[in-house]
């Protein structure tokens, strides 16, 4: 996952030998809150994502190092407030409202 530093590294690289630019954004969430979130979403019995509940858990335990080279989104906010930031932060020009969440 994102969450291991190895895999982001390995990200970079192949970023850079494919010259390629890669914009590395965090969506943050609160756990209570990406739990209700999985719930609604496996309840709701249209969900493909393998994410449970206990995934989310065993992936929180498991953070091994800040990732402080991403740009962290708030994504406790409207999804359209979310894209935008998102948009923002890849093509600054593009984005309707500028950075709210971004941090």
């Amino acid at each position: 996952t994102w969450l291991d530093p190895e895999q982001r590294a390995a990200a970079r690289s192949l970023a850079r030998r494919g010259h390629a630019h890669l914009h590395e954004i965090c969506c943050d969430l609160p756990l209570h809150e990406a739990a209700d979130r999985i719930l609604a979403r496996t309840g709701a019995g249209a969900d493909a994502s393998d994410a449970t509940p206990e995934v989310l858990a065993r992936l929180a335990k498991r953070s091994d190092a800040p990732w402080t080279e991403a740009q962290h989104i708030d994504t406790g906010r409207p999804p359209a407030d979310v894209i935008d930031d998102a948009v923002y932060l890849v093509r600054p020009g593009r984005s309707p409202s500028g950075p709210a969440g971004v941090g």
